[in-house]
């Protein structure tokens, strides 16, 4: 019996990442805007809501910022309280997630204890918001981002998690003709940074293009005002990470590359 959800949403919408980690599951996914349009059951197949949770704020004020960029809420079933879950993992729209993985578990019969644990208990996965290092007020967080408009989305949620603290933005761009194609959006999607440190492109399956290199978009980044450095190996990009251990700074390792690698040195 599949599980159809239905995404009352408002204007802004809700964010499609839910949908695509339940699509992951065989869930299907069949959004409803507004509530003048309620969820109606296909072909007799039971149909689970989850709400917006901006509107759960409004009516029941029980989602709190406990750490910056991290939050914890109120589960609700059916108007009906279950419990009060901490979210281990960076950003609000994981609220969202957590939602909706607490209605498949709701509607196989998974109890709001097991539900609290297993989230509360999640240590995220590789690459996504994945944390390296994290001592007194030093962070090193890792993640897939290598797209201009991912990466504001992502630098936005670390800004707040290093509060007044430095920020430090490490990107591998990934491949040559999106470096070039969309390089004036890269000038841009990087001013919350107080620091932008570039390695050199992953070509993946490319060739080099000619006048398209990390070094010549570090040094635009830095006619714009943005702070820049380019750093040819990850031994050298290492070596200044380490120098700032001692430092209120959070470093976000970003690309889609083999940037990873450079996230093992620093465990």
């Amino acid at each position: 019996q599949r599980l159809h959800i239905h995404l009352e949403q408002e204007l802004h919408g809700a964010p499609p990442s839910a949908a695509a980690a339940l699509a992951l599951l065989g869930v299907r996914v069949h959004p409803q805007l507004g509530e003048e349009h309620p969820p109606i059951p296909l072909q007799g197949n039971q149909v689970v809501v989850y709400r917006h949770v901006d509107a759960l704020v409004h009516q029941h004020k029980n989602i709190l910022e406990y750490q910056n960029g991290k939050y914890c809420f109120d589960l609700y079933y059916k108007n009906n309280f279950l419990c009060n879950i901490k979210l281990p993992c960076f950003g609000r729209h994981n609220i969202y997630n957590t939602l909706a993985s607490a209605g498949v578990a709701i509607f196989l019969g998974i109890n709001a204890e097991t539900i609290k644990n297993g989230i509360e208990n999640f240590k995220g996965i590789e690459r996504r918001n994945e944390i390296i290092k994290e001592e007194n007020e030093h962070l090193i967080i890792h993640d897939y981002a290598h797209h201009p408009t991912e990466i504001e989305a992502t630098l936005a949620t670390y800004k707040k998690i290093a509060n007044k603290g430095k920020m430090i933005a490490v990107f591998q761009p990934h491949t040559f003709s999106r470096t070039r194609d969309l390089f004036n959006q890269f000038l841009k999607c990087f001013n919350s940074c107080d620091e932008v440190w570039l390695l050199p492109i992953y070509p993946a399956r490319e060739k080099p293009i000619k006048g398209i290199t990390s070094k010549v978009l570090s040094d635009k980044l830095n006619e714009n005002n943005i702070k820049s450095r380019y750093f040819s190996s990850f031994s050298s990009c290492k070596s200044e990470i380490i120098k700032l251990y001692d430092q209120t700074t959070v470093i976000a390792l970003l690309g889609a590359g083999d940037i990873e690698k450079l996230a093992h040195r620093l465990r």
